[in-house]
């Protein structure tokens, strides 16, 4: 009897023991879409706020543009054939809990090759553009077949992220309801090293106005620039600097641009076409007083992001607006800003800076608390 005991009570023990110990860690496997330093920023902001996770991280940089961190889970892919064919990749993906690809249109035609049980563990990250591109009538066979193919993945797919919760409707518009009961909503972070740049900056910010104007963020015609120039054009203009970040988009429309605000502007418009690093695109940023994004879609989220917590006077469409509202955030509706005169386009509220910078910590907490979701589930 005493034996009986004995073995029941050593078998009890090696249960609970077995209960005790610690699960696993998930396995993550993160594309991430090649786009001016968001690999860095992505895969810092990862391994600062979930280092339980085993994660490794792939970003097709066909041109090896992107200065990635140097860690043995950071993977650079040169094209499209060495990621069918690479050994390590392969087996990430067979044993990965998780597979995020941020960026629709990174992997939409290759990742369905691997076949449905890796599709339904991966969670698709879209951006503005990649829903926004499909919403046109009268698609061509390619773009159509680019529709199918995503709405596939869609379909298959663990999770659907959008950036903001405001998009949902122009994803069902071109997507229908099929995602209802997968969908999150989680932006694209910064990493550890670009807060110490932007604290930086804003430990040196004086206020002292330059009357630098920037409008946009890239050279798409969604940022519609040349609606904003018409309405600034009978603006005494002798008294600002315009500037343009124009270093990204399409070739024919930054001539267009380019060649509409010097007819308007002279030699008080400035455009930027070529590439900064992000220390210095914060440094210019925080050179300007006032932003203006007038983005008929979502973008430009990671600009108006970093004016805002810099403490500067920023202008976007409601849906943006409402958007940062969520966190506290003062901003300007471009509907409501009469461009009749140049002191209301640059008058500047203290208070109103002051409690954006001071809400920078709050939007910190809930990006955090977005990611982790998708994370644990």
């Amino acid at each position: 009897m005493k034996a009986r005991n004995y073995i029941g009570l050593m078998i009890l023990t090696s249960l609970l023991l077995s209960g005790c110990q610690a699960t696993p860690a998930q396995e993550i496997v993160y594309f991430i879409n090649k786009t001016n330093g968001l690999p860095k920023s992505m895969i810092s902001f990862m391994e600062t706020n979930f280092p339980e996770y085993d994660k490794s991280y792939y970003t097709i940089d066909r041109r090896k543009e992107e200065n990635l961190p140097i860690l043995s889970n950071v993977h650079r892919i040169l094209s499209y054939k060495e990621f069918i064919l690479n050994r390590e990749l392969l087996e990430d993906l067979r044993t990965a809990d998780k597979i995020i690809v941020s960026g629709v249109f990174t992997l939409q035609y290759v990742l369905p090759i691997y076949g449905k049980k890796i599709m339904e563990k991966t969670y698709w990250q879209f951006w503005g553009g990649d829903y926004e591109v499909l919403r046109k009538k009268n698609l061509s066979v390619k773009l159509k077949l680019t529709k199918c193919i995503v709405t596939y993945c869609i379909r298959c797919a663990k999770g659907i992220i959008l950036l903001t919760k405001p998009e949902r409707k122009a994803f069902e518009e071109v997507f229908g309801n099929i995602a209802n009961d997968k969908l999150y909503t989680a932006v694209v972070p910064s990493g550890q090293e670009d807060e110490n740049i932007l604290m930086k900056a804003r430990d040196e910010h004086k206020v002292v106005k330059s009357n630098i104007i920037v409008i946009g963020n890239s050279a798409t015609d969604s940022n519609q620039h040349l609606d904003i120039f018409q309405k600034m054009k009978h603006l005494d203009t002798e008294k600002i600097k315009i500037c343009c970040p124009l270093s990204y988009g399409e070739a024919q429309y930054r001539e267009d641009v380019i060649k509409k605000g010097k007819e308007i502007f002279g030699d008080r418009f400035y455009p930027i076409t070529e590439y900064m690093s992000y220390e210095k695109y914060v440094d210019f940023l925080n050179s300007c007083d006032v932003g203006i994004y007038n983005n008929n879609r979502q973008q430009a989220l990671g600009n108006i992001s970093l004016m805002l917590n810099l403490g500067k006077k920023v202008y976007v469409p409601e849906l943006t607006k409402q958007y940062y509202e969520q966190f506290g955030y003062k901003l300007y509706s471009i509907s409501e800003v009469e461009f009749t005169n140049i002191e209301n386009v640059l008058k500047y509220d203290t208070n109103v800076m002051e409690n954006n910078i001071q809400c920078y910590e709050q939007r910190k907490k809930v990006i955090y608390r977005e990611w982790e979701k998708i994370l644990t589930e």
